[in-house]
This record gives C-alpha cells, structure tokens and sequence, in this order.
C-alpha cells in the first residue's frame, strides 16, 4: 500500500483527492435536489391544489348558500304578493350570488387534480352536482308561473346536501392528502438528513483518508526533501538522500541525490584544488622572491658592465685617436722613405760616375770638395730624418753618419787624392757596392715603413669599427638594463599577484571547508624546494662578480 502510494504522481493524487471531494459533493447536490424537487412538488400540491381548490369551492359553496336563500326570500315575496320591484331585487341577488359561485367554480376547474385520483373524482362529481344545482335553482327564477317555481324548487334542498356533503368529502380528502404529504415530507426530510450525515461522515472520512495519502504520499517527503535541501545548504553533503516511489517526488529526491553526488565531487575537487592551488602559489611566490633577488643582482651586474663598457668605449676611443696619430706619423714616414730611396738611388748613380770618372778626380778636386761637402749635408739630412724615423731608421742613420765620415775624409783627402787614386778607385767600387747594398736596404725600409703606414691604416679603421661596437654594444647594455629593470617590476607585480592568488586560495580553502563530504583526505604535498639551479643569494654574487672582471680583463685584452 505504501508502495503504491509513493508510486501515484501528485497529479493523479490530487485528482483522487479532489476527484472524491467533488464526487460526494456532487452526491450532495444531488440529494439537495431531489428533495428540493419533491418539497417543491409537495408543497405546490398543498398549496395550489388543496389551499386554492379548497379555498375557490368553500367560497362557491357560500355563495350557492347565499343563492338558495336568495330564491327562498324570492319565492316567499312572490307567495305575499310581493310588488314587482321586490321581486326583482331578491332575483337580481339570486343571480348575482350563482354568477360568483359560477366563477369559483371556475376557478376550482382550472387547478388541475392529479390525474386518475380520488380527487380528481370527487371533483367531477362536485362539477355534475353542482350543473344540476345551479340548473334547478335558474329554474326557479325562470319559472312563468308561482306554482312552476315552487315544483321547481323541491329538489333544491336535497341537491343543497347532496352538494355540501359531495364539497365535506373534498375537503376532507384535502386534508387528509395535506397530512399525508406533510408526514411524507417529514419522513423524506429524516431520510435526507440521515443521507446527509452519511454522505458527509463518509466523505469526511475520505477527507482524512485523502489527507493521510497526500501527508504520506506528498507532504512527508516534501519535510523529507526540505531536510535534505537545508543540510545542504548549510555544507553538510553526508546525507542519505532514498528515492521514495516513482512519482514526482521521487524523481525530485533522485535529482537531489544526483546534485548532492555531483557537488560533492566538486567540494571535492575544489577542495582538493584549493590545496594545490594553495602550494602552487606558494612554490610561485617562493620563485618570484627568488626571481626578484636575482634580476637585482642582473640588474647591478648590468650598471657594473655598464660602467665597465664606458671605461673600455674610452679605452678605445684613445686608442683609436693614437692608432689615427700614428697613421699620420707613418705616413709621413713611408713618405720620408721613399724620398731617402730616391735620393739613396741618386747617391749610386753618382758613385757610378764617381767611378766612370776616376781618372779625372785629380782634375775635379775642387768639385770633389763641393761634393764632399754636399754629401756632408745629405748625410746630416739623412741623420735628421733617420732619427726621425726612430727604431725603423736606426741602420739608415749608421749609413748616414758613415756617408758623413767618408765625405769628411773626401774633403781631408783631396789634397791627397791624386796621390792615392788607385786607393780611392777601390774606395769608390766598395763605396758603390756599399752604396747599392745602402738603397736596397732603404727601398726595403720604404717598403716595410709602407707596409706599417697599411696596417696602422687598418688598425685605425679597425679601432673605429671597434669604437662603433662597443658603442653598439653600450647601447644594447643599455636596453638589456632597461629590460632588466621591466623584468624586475614585472617581477614585483608576479610577486604581489602570487601574494594575492595565495590569499584567494586561504578564501577558497576557508569556503570549501564550510562544506563537510564524505571520506575527504586533502592531498597537501610539501612546498617544493627551489630548483637545482638556484643558488644561494651570496653564491650568485661572487659568481656575477668573478663573472663581471673576467668580461673585463678580455675586453681590455680585446
């Protein structure tokens, strides 16, 4: 039974209910009129039929009472010899009185009597009476002559009974029919009453029985379900949430249970969530921490190789303008070379001729002299430029003191030059070999001075391609610190937004632990260490130190 009360819809629950409720009303109104039907009959019957019939034949009869005694004073005023006016005047009367009791009659006719009664008969009966009463009496007003009225008067007083008994018998059976109807309404009244208190126990009881149903089949697992909602709304998600039937309920309470089921997977999950978001953020803000201490240390290794660079970018650009001095001093140098070359060529051709014109050197003294001291002045030139010349020109220099010390001896010994021709002949071929070997060492001068003049050219450009590097370098310095210096903000916003994510993971762990799940163990894993390659806070700064003057030392050695 209780299965198939949790087995009904609410619907067809509470069309039984009010299925039953509407049928004894229903019942009721039913019952209310039937009797309202048969009161209504009995009481039309009593008053049209008994009150009026009796009321319109009571009042004919009176007046055929006041007729008879009309005609009995007009036939005795007509035995007396009466005058005619008093005749006429009791006549008149007679007449008038049958004319009323002629209209009650009538009234009397036109109130139908049920049909094949002992009424309806007895008032046929009146009717046919009544004609030959009425008849006989307008005989005896009619009649021409005394003794004519007076034999038509003879049956009067016997139809004047036979009419009051016929109307007695009517009347009584009026009454008698008002009593029996009155007892019958009275019994019909005790048994709609009796009708009534079973229609209404009965449905009263059917009231309890709906309200038992609805109570068990309704209302029970309504609390039932509302006791579930609240325990879930206050966080408890332990309940044991039972379908009961297959009704709407049932389906309501099975949708329940599936919520519960799935918010406790998602308690379940957050709050497991919530633990690993919780240490996630930890392990975040740990390695921001860690972040932002390390992009300080970047960002001050980047200001010391910034430093550095602007050293090394004036390093460089004073060796670039001395490679640049250097290059003029070569030039001139190579130029200096090259004009010894020409005049060391110029000194050969002259020994040549020297020696092509020794034979007239006794007649040439003087130009000898000249010569001498021309040679003298070239080899002081020479000296000059030689020392000029520095280290490069140190062999040209010995040249030219021993260019000075011959033409020196030239001049001492030109007196003796006749005299030691021969001699001087073989001085002139050594001093023409030594001459060509003294312009093939300085065509080899001029050629290395051209060769130093070249690299310190290329040296030059190399200096100012490096100066332009290491500019270029600066400037990326530069925008590496500038993004060091976003990173570390960056940095500090991530450090500030883990703070607050780990703050929101506190809320949520605080919110989820409102609700209460069955056989929840949260999976708290330890905070991870920071990873291998993270060093402690003074290690990275001896490393970025060590690491700074070792870029320093190749860049100066650069």
């Amino acid at each position: 039974m209780s299965r198939l009360i949790h087995n009904l819809s609410i619907k067809k629950t509470l069309t039984i209910a009010m299925g039953t409720l509407v049928l004894f009303m229903l019942l009721l109104s039913a019952l209310s009129i039937v009797i309202n039907k048969n009161g209504t009959r009995s009481l039309h019957e009593i008053a049209d039929v008994g009150v009026r019939q009796m009321n319109a034949i009571n009042r004919s009869e009176a007046n055929l009472t006041q007729a008879n005694a009309s005609t009995r004073e007009y036939l005795k005023a007509w035995q007396e010899n009466e005058t005619t006016s008093e005749l006429n005047r009791w006549k008149l009367e007679a007449e008038t009185y049958l004319s009323s009791a002629e209209q009650r009659i009538v009234e009397f006719n036109t109130i139908a009597s049920p049909p094949e009664s002992e009424r309806e008969a007895l008032a046929a009966e009146i009717n046919q009476i009544y004609q030959r009463y009425t008849d006989t009496l307008n005989r005896v007003l009619q009649a021409a002559t005394l003794g004519a009225a007076q034999d038509a008067w003879l049956p009067v007083i016997e139809l004047r009974r036979e009419f009051q008994g016929t109307v007695r018998n009517f009347v009584q059976l009026t009454e008698a029919r008002t009593k029996d109807i009155l007892t019958e309404d009275k019994k019909n009244s005790q048994l709609t009453l009796l009708a009534t208190l079973f229609i209404m126990s009965f449905a009263l009881l059917m009231v309890v029985l709906a309200r038992l149903v609805i109570v068990k089949a309704i209302i029970n697992p309504i609390n039932h379900t509302v006791t579930h909602l609240t325990a879930i709304a206050s966080g408890d998600l332990t309940q044991d949430i039972q379908r009961l039937g297959r009704n709407e309920i049932g389906v309501l309470l099975s949708g329940l249970h599936e919520m519960q089921s799935q918010l406790t997977s998602i308690v379940q999950s957050l709050k497991l969530n919530s633990d690993n978001l919780f240490t996630g953020t930890n392990e975040i803000s740990i390695g921001t921490q860690d972040l932002s201490s390390r992009t300080e240390e970047q960002a001050s290794a980047l200001q010391e190789t910034a430093a550095s660079l602007d050293e090394l970018t004036a390093t460089v650009k004073m060796n670039a303008d001395n490679a640049a001095e250097a290059n003029k001093i070569t030039s001139s140098a190579a130029k200096t070379a090259h004009t010894s070359a020409e005049e060391s060529e110029q000194m050969l051709a002259m020994m040549r001729e020297l020696e092509e014109n020794a034979t007239k050197m006794g007649e040439i003294v003087g130009i000898i002299d000249g010569i001498a001291f021309q040679t003298n002045l070239l080899a002081l030139n020479a000296s000059v430029e030689a020392a000029r010349a520095g280290e490069q020109g140190r062999g040209f220099a010995v040249v030219a003191n021993e260019v000075r010390q011959l033409a020196s001896r030239s001049s001492q010994s030109a007196s003796q030059i006749r005299s030691m021709l021969e001699i001087s002949r073989s001085k002139t071929v050594e001093c023409s070999g030594q001459a060509q070997k003294s312009g093939t060492t300085i065509r080899e001068l001029a050629d290395n001075v051209s060769k130093v003049s070249a690299l310190m050219a290329e040296i030059t450009q190399a200096s100012e391609e490096q100066s332009r590097g290491i500019d270029q370098v600066n400037i990326a310095i530069s925008q590496i610190d500038s993004v060091t210096q976003q990173n570390a903000a960056l940095v500090e916003e991530s450090s500030t937004a883990a703070a607050s994510l780990e703050e929101q993971a506190k809320q949520l762990a605080e919110i989820t632990a409102q609700f209460t799940v069955a056989a929840y163990a949260p999976a708290r894993q330890a905070p991870l260490a920071p990873p291998a390659n993270y060093l402690s806070a003074s290690t990275p700064a001896r490393n970025t130190k060590r690491e700074a003057e070792a870029f320093e030392l190749d860049w100066q050695t650069f």
